[in-house]
């Protein structure tokens, strides 16, 4: 397989009839709590709040089995349910959840909601963190923390609503999900394991231990407490909390006692790396990654939330247009829209969280100082590890078994690219075939059928960044640790690849006339999402543009040290004259031209996408291409092979 671009190499999709088409012919499982209380596992809907474990304090009342004012009705038969009791004393709290990356803008929105009469923010609910010292920390109210009053009333209510909250404790409160001091253990036990099969697997076994839904449970009733006492103390009806963690509305979903919104807060990658660097101190792959894993997991946390559950938000939405992006906000959380205020004073809240709370907010823009800050190499790692997602993916999703991902059936990379006898071949075994894709695929191969239209797509990547990344993949991925790049870049498919793929010669002139007289769809990585939404509206109506990020590369060392030496990234360029030639021309031509074609109204419809759009593969399509490539295909060349008595070489990257 290719490197982890979303490729150089062409695309033939098949398609009949009209230039203008391509087309031709978990519910959560029941389990049993401590208590005996119906509930699902602890990231279901329905879980059951339980009483915290013996750590948590009661109160003389809860002692004595009195009834406690306001508390949760829990203490009637085994068997029940709180959300179904017909005698609940407080209604369900509205609670807006707000993960995303850190550094995202998440102090500013919570701030700016905080200032509707309707909604309030103490910032993160999780509490205070470990490098917290409380003998000097503030409250945005100006006073020391330990002696600001506010805190010492909430304290109070929630020891007496029966789940007090460590308000006056650092390293997090014990609203915040976690079943260990080490960080560690957490990870393994009670976050996401980077893989949603993984995870679902250890949450119906670790996740039913007594252990966790104690803590899971505790968790779940104490931010219950938190925001019940916090409403009543301000007279307002809805709690933001803005807590990063992208795992807290999963298990906050559970909570009968809570009515959960989720926000995810989203950054432009730049900006949100530049600040992730300004303040950590971190390399910018690492801040690039992690902008990654918080926001692909925040995102595998929306798809189990209905549609009227969960909004994306946008950070330079929300600093060019405050006024329209906040009443869409209120809308979405249930609130009558208001002015924006041109300066919130910190002091009229009690505010916890980074220094924008002592400071409090005057004119809202958007942070752009990353555009100083940033390298020209620093924004090539960015747009390698936050894009790197493949177009074969999203045919793979779209078409299911009607898709192919192909190669020549002689097998030799020094033979023809793939042609119209195994376009042949593979018909056979896939008649209602609609796409296929491969790096051997070329644009100057004519690939002939009767009755059948093609059409070609590419992506190009900027070359010089391209060339870098696929001499880390050699070593990463082929384990070619004897490789020296000096004598890599002097191979001929290495030197200008796009342009040879496309055009069959180091000639830019050459695959420009091709990707002409095919009209060819030329997407552009850097510009992924502007590239997919004109390929649907232009070439493939019928395409789902759904994706998610995969095949990236966990490490940029070797490339961004090839780039950043002025000798090897002196060779790069010397060795991809061309398809620099190639990439500046669709950069400034072809590409104008196709946003030209769709209409003044593309960007509206790229954040559209990116809003409505859960970021996600259709599974079951994956499942059967991946069956059919596996079954059918596979074998079927191997017998070919060996029938045919062709030698197969190693591919190239």
């Amino acid at each position: 397989m290719g490197w982890p671009e979303p490729s150089t190499g062409s695309f033939a999709i098949r398609g009949s009839g009209e230039r203008s088409g391509l087309r031709r012919e978990p519910r959560a499982g029941r389990s049993t709590c401590p208590r005996r209380c119906v509930g699902t596992s602890i990231c279901g809907p329905s879980s059951c709040m339980e009483e915290p474990g013996k750590g948590v304090r009661r109160t003389a009342r809860e002692r004595s089995g009195r009834p406690c004012p306001g508390r949760l009705p829990l203490q009637e038969g085994r068997g029940r349910r709180m959300r179904d009791a017909s005698d609940d004393t407080l209604p369900p709290v509205r609670y807006v959840s707000m993960p995303g990356s850190p550094y995202t803008g998440s102090t500013l929105l919570g701030m700016l909601m905080a200032n509707h009469p309707a909604c309030t923010s103490i910032g993160a609910a999780t509490g205070l963190t470990a490098k917290v010292d409380l003998d000097t920390y503030l409250c945005s109210c100006g006073l020391l923390f330990t002696e600001c009053c506010f805190w010492h009333r909430i304290a109070r209510r929630t020891e007496e609503l029966g789940y007090p909250v460590t308000v006056f404790k650092t390293n997090f409160w014990n609203t915040h999900v976690r079943v260990s001091g080490r960080r560690w253990l957490n990870g393994v036990v009670v976050s996401s394991l980077g893989n949603p099969s993984l995870t679902a697997i250890r949450d119906a076994t670790v996740g039913r231990t007594p252990l966790v839904r104690r803590r899971v449970s505790e968790a779940r009733a104490t931010t219950w407490s938190l925001a019940r006492s916090i409403l009543e103390e301000t007279g307002r009806s809805v709690f933001v909390d803005t807590a990063r963690d992208h795992q807290r509305p999963r298990y906050l979903a559970g909570a009968p006692g809570l009515r959960l919104k989720v926000i995810h807060l989203v950054r432009d990658p730049r900006g949100n790396v530049a600040s992730i660097i300004k303040h950590t101190g971190v390399d910018v792959g690492h801040a690039a990654r992690q902008w990654r894993h918080y926001n692909v997991e925040a995102d595998r946390v929306g798809r189990s939330f209905p549609r009227g559950a969960w909004m994306r938000l946008h950070y330079e939405e929300l600093c060019s247009q405050p006024q329209e992006t906040l009443e869409r906000v209120a809308r979405f959380i249930g609130v009558e829209p208001i002015p924006v205020s041109d300066h919130l004073q910190p002091s009229e809240h009690h505010v916890i969280g980074n220094s924008m709370r002592l400071s409090g907010v005057g004119a809202i823009r958007e942070d752009r100082s990353w555009m100083e800050r940033l390298s020209d190499g620093d924004l090539r790692v960015i747009a390698r590890v936050t894009g790197g997602t493949t177009v074969r993916y999203i045919l793979r999703s779209s078409y299911g078994a009607r898709h192919c991902d192909v190669e020549p059936w002689h097998g030799a990379w020094t033979d023809p690219p793939f042609s119209t006898p195994d376009l042949q071949r593979v018909r056979r075994l896939y008649p209602r075939l609609t796409s296929i894709a491969g790096h051997r695929v070329s644009g100057y191969i004519d690939l002939e059928e009767p009755g059948t239209e093609f059409r070609y797509l590419t992506f190009l990547r900027e070359p010089i960044a391209l060339c870098a990344s696929r001499f880390q993949y050699r070593l990463d991925h082929r384990k070619r640790t004897d490789l020296s790049f000096e004598a890599w870049i002097q191979k001929d498919w290495v030197r200008n690849a796009q342009t040879q793929r496309i055009g069959g010669t180091a000639d830019a002139n050459e695959a420009i006339s091709v990707i002409s007289r095919k009209e060819m769809f030329v997407g552009v990585t850097e510009a992924f999402d502007r590239s997919i939404v004109l390929l649907r509206a232009l070439r493939a109506p019928d395409l789902d543009i759904r994706y998610a990020p995969v095949n990236v590369a966990k490490s940029s060392r070797i490339a961004k040290d090839l780039l950043d030496d002025p000798r090897t990234r002196a060779m790069i360029v010397e060795a991809n004259q061309a398809d620099l030639e190639l990439y500046r021309h669709v950069k400034e031509e072809l590409f104008p031209a196709m946003e030209r074609g769709y209409g003044p109204s593309l960007a509206d419809s790229v954040a559209a996408f990116r809003d409505g759009q859960a970021k996600r593969f259709n599974r079951r399509h994956l499942a059967m291409y991946g069956l059919k490539q596996r079954l059918v295909l596979q074998p079927a060349m191997k017998l070919y092979r060996r029938s045919s008595r062709h030698d197969v070489v190693d591919v190239p990257h």
